[in-house]
């Protein structure tokens, strides 16, 4: 594995090992099955096309997850998204904006932000994609902070305060407060 299929696997070992159990019931239950750095066709296309690490399975059916997992010693309670990719290959804001704006398009129904330090939940959030890219839409992708990182790549972030403050719910939140 190359550095970057062994992030997606450590990423995707912590979002179902460590985060899904503590919001999995807020979110409605079910099993999760994951699709992103998964080598069948399918899978692939939902994550390289459809920006969906995880599908969430239940009784009523099934629907797409993004999530974000971040190591260290801080919940810095943002969602940090992808806006510039040091390979200029498409982001996951590029795709999201794009399957929302074309409603027959597959985007991931929720997207959940969390935070890990040494195998521990420090927090986590959980909020319906399109409200989250509509909110962006809404205030324009200038107003929120940027920041570059090392590697290239460019996010910005929104506090889950500021969400919270402009009457967003979320659907699910870690620690509950």
């Amino acid at each position: 594995m190359n550095e970057a299929e062994l992030q997606i696997a450590k990423s995707g070992d912590a979002f179902a090992n460590i985060v899904w159990p503590q919001i999995e019931q807020q979110c409605g239950g079910g099993n999760i099955l994951q699709v992103e750095g998964v080598k069948e066709k399918i899978a692939s296309v939902l994550d390289c096309s459809c920006g969906i690490d995880f599908l969430q399975i239940t009784q009523d059916g099934a629907r797409g997850i993004a999530s974000r997992v971040q190591y260290g010693a801080t919940n810095y309670e943002t969602f940090t998204i992808r806006t510039k990719l040091k390979t200029n290959f498409e982001t996951e804001f590029t795709k999201r904006l794009r399957g929302m704006e074309n409603s027959n398009y597959l985007t991931p129904y929720m997207t959940v932000q969390a935070y890990i330090n040494k195998g521990t939940l420090l927090g986590a959030a959980v909020i319906v994609t399109e409200q989250l890219y509509s909110y962006i839409n809404f205030e324009g992708v200038h107003k929120f902070e940027c920041k570059n990182n090392p590697d290239g790549n460019q996010f910005i972030y929104i506090t889950w305060q500021e969400l919270i403050n402009a009457g967003i719910t979320f659907m699910a939140k870690f620690p509950i407060t």
